[in-house]
């Protein structure tokens, strides 16, 4: 019987090594493995350069929450980047990968506004959305009423076709990936 369990953990290691594998080499991001409690099973060389690893813990709830309800799930770090968090399956089951995605030099808030026809105003509310600032935020550095940078963050939502901040960084990354 333990010679079973064996087998099985020594397949479900392989397969783990080869799914690190082809993540390796389809995805030119810094990104990392953890499982669900955190524990970093594989980090790229490039990582440590983009996120501190002491960071990940902190990072828990929406690795959770992206393993809950097996999506992807984007969280604002700063104003150049965002993590990208991804359930994984098969042998990494319960596990997540976390991808920095940097904006493109040339300008993805840009050639989003270009896209979505945005005004001017638009433009520089999305650009705090991406830096994860709240309407409050967005008002108190725009020198607006709370209620109309509420409305401002309607209208970037309404004209991008999305309904969470969190689906705005998916499109500016998306608009981003098809412009490199």
């Amino acid at each position: 019987m333990s010679v079973g369990i064996g087998e099985s953990a020594a397949s479900a290691v392989r397969t783990s090594q080869r799914a690190i594998e082809i993540v390796s080499q389809r995805e030119s991001t810094p990104f990392l493995i953890c499982d669900s409690g955190m524990h970093v099973m594989y980090s790229s060389a490039t990582f440590a350069s983009k996120l501190a690893l002491g960071s990940i813990a902190g990072l828990a709830p929406l690795c959770q929450e992206s393993l809950q309800t097996n999506a992807t799930i984007f969280h604002s770090y700063d104003e150049d980047s965002v993590l990208r968090i991804v359930p994984l399956g098969a042998g990494l089951a319960g596990c997540v990968a976390i991808f920095v995605d940097t904006f493109n030099a040339r300008g993805s808030v840009e050639a989003a506004a270009r896209t979505f026809r945005l005004t001017k105003r638009e433009t520089e509310v999305l650009k705090l959305l991406v830096g994860g600032s709240t309407n409050g935020e967005i008002a108190r550095l725009l020198f607006v009423a709370a209620s109309t940078a509420g409305d401002h963050v309607k209208s970037v939502m309404r004209k991008t076709g999305t309904t969470k901040r969190t689906e705005v960084v998916g499109k500016i990354l998306q608009i981003d990936q098809n412009v490199a």
